[in-house]
C-alpha cells in the first residue's frame, strides 16, 4: 500500500499532472507541489488535492468538460450554469480571489457534480428568482454535495455564516438574531447581557427588556 505523503507524490502522475517537486506550504500550511500538465502548462497545487483526486489538471480538463457539457445540455448563459462555474472556480482555481475561503479551507465538490452540470442541476433545480444564490446548508463548513446545498436569499445566507454566534436554549440551537426575533429583544441587548453582565443564556433571552421614560437612572441599567 502506497503511503500518501508529500514526498511519495514526487514523480507520480495524477490524471494529467505529473509532480516535479515540492514547493513549500501555502498560507494555510498545506504542502504544495510544482507539476507539469499533459497539455504543457506548469501548475502548482496542494498535494492533498492530488491524492484525493480533487485536482487532476491545470484547468484544461475542466474547460474541455464544460465545453462538452455546454454543447449537450444547452445550459451555457443560464444563472444555474454560471453558479456551477463559480462554484468550481472558488474551490479549485488557486488564482481565484475566492479560493482562500473555499478551496483553501478544504471545501470541495462531489465528483458527480464537479464534472457534470446536468447532475448538479437535476439535484438543485432551477434558481427560484434573481435574489437567490447557492448556499451550503446545514453544514456551512461542509462540501458542495447532495444534502448540503440549497438555493437561498442573501439574508438567509448571511445567517449561515461562520461568524454568526449560536446560542442553545430549550434544546434548540439558533443564532442570536433568530432568538431576538422570537423573544422580541434586540440582538444587541442579548449580546450585552451575555458579554457585559455575564448572564446565562436563559436569563438573557427570557428577561423582559426594561422600558424607560426619560433618562435612565444609570448607564448600567440602560444596557438591559
Amino acid at each position: 500500500m502506497i503511503r500518501r505523503t508529500p514526498q511519495s507524490a514526487v514523480g507520480k502522475t495524477f490524471d494529467r499532472l505529473t509532480v516535479i517537486e515540492l514547493a513549500g506550504r501555502n498560507r494555510f500550511g498545506h504542502m504544495l507541489a510544482n507539476c507539469i500538465c499533459s497539455c504543457g502548462n506548469k501548475w502548482t497545487c496542494e498535494v492533498a488535492n492530488l491524492w484525493s483526486g480533487n485536482t487532476g489538471s491545470c484547468g484544461c480538463l475542466h474547460r474541455e468538460v464544460t465545453s462538452s457539457i455546454a454543447k449537450t445540455h444547452g445550459g451555457t448563459g443560464t444563472p444555474e450554469y454560471a453558479t456551477w462555474c463559480r462554484m468550481i472556480n472558488r474551490c479549485y482555481n488557486q488564482n481565484s480571489p475566492d479560493y482562500p475561503e473555499w478551496g483553501g479551507r478544504g471545501i470541495s465538490i462531489c465528483v458527480e457534480w464537479r464534472h457534470d452540470f446536468a447532475a448538479f442541476l437535476a439535484h438543485v433545480g432551477r434558481r427560484p428568482g434573481k435574489r437567490y444564490s447557492i448556499d451550503r446548508y446545514p453544514n456551512k463548513n461542509g462540501n458542495y454535495e447532495p444534502g448540503n446545498v440549497r438555493w437561498t436569499t442573501a439574508s438567509k445566507q448571511a445567517r449561515n455564516t461562520r461568524r454568526n454566534r449560536f446560542l442553545e436554549f430549550n434544546g434548540e440551537r439558533r443564532i442570536v438574531k433568530e432568538w431576538s426575533e422570537i423573544f422580541g429583544i434586540r440582538d444587541s441587548i442579548i449580546r450585552r447581557r451575555l458579554d457585559y453582565f455575564g448572564w446565562s443564556v436563559e436569563k438573557a433571552l427570557t428577561t423582559p427588556k426594561k422600558e424607560f421614560h426619560g433618562n435612565p437612572t444609570s448607564h448600567r441599567s440602560a444596557l438591559v
